[in-house]
């Protein structure tokens, strides 16, 4: 189809998703409870950990993945199948989750679930307020 010099092209339909995905129609987020008064004042291995399984969690949820620990910490985003779309969803909750004002393409910017959890965690140090 031709309209106004641009092609469409219709594509396939899509391919049965890999195993332990659901696939199917996009599924509603999976609510997350993230206690970020304990996750700001933890210790910096601690709050690596956590924020590593806060993104582990959302990420396979992004993703239709029905279990997190099929998230491969050190393996890219994009590697783990997420596009652009899948990025901002996934920034949009960090934010929600984590109060913090992320940038659109920090998920890009910090490539794998553990890059990105030492950003947040840096973020998250950096915005703690200092004692009195």
């Amino acid at each position: 189809m031709e309209l106004t010099g641009m092609t469409f092209t219709l594509l396939p339909s899509r391919p049965a998703p890999p195993a332990g995905r659901t696939g199917g129609a996009p599924v509603r987020p999976a609510p997350v409870s993230v206690d970020i008064r304990a996750l700001v004042h933890a210790a910096p291995g601690e709050r690596h950990t956590a924020l590593v399984e806060l993104l582990r969690t959302l990420t396979a949820d992004a993703l239709s993945i029905t279990d997190r620990r099929e998230v491969d910490a050190s393996a890219t985003f994009l590697e783990l199948g997420v596009d652009s779309l899948t990025a901002i969803a996934l920034k949009n909750r960090l934010q929600d989750q984590l109060g913090l004002a992320l940038d659109a393409t920090v998920v890009f910017d910090h490539p794998s679930v553990s890059e990105l959890a030492r950003h947040l965690a840096a973020l998250l140090t950096a915005a703690r307020p200092t004692p009195a």
